[in-house]
């Protein structure tokens, strides 16, 4: 579901939203710099590649939010 790889006080979040979670995370409270990345990820018949820094508490908020659309979109 997420791949989480480890970096210098951070961690790289993977995930793959279906176009239906893509587009409803445009209604979600996300944080500025992730919405650019879900538009300009790749498109694949999986749905959309999306790789997220994750190092600051607002990053980890976001990455639950996904998670949990994530979740509810399957």
């Amino acid at each position: 579901m997420l791949y989480m790889t480890p970096q210098a006080g951070a961690f790289q979040l993977g995930l793959v939203l279906g176009e239906k979670a893509a587009q409803a995370a445009h209604e979600m409270d996300l944080p500025d710099s992730v919405l650019p990345l879900i538009d300009a990820a790749p498109r694949y018949a999986e749905g959309r590649g999306i790789r997220l820094p994750v190092v600051t508490g607002d990053d980890l908020a976001a990455v639950r939010a996904l998670a949990a659309l994530k979740m509810a979109k399957r």
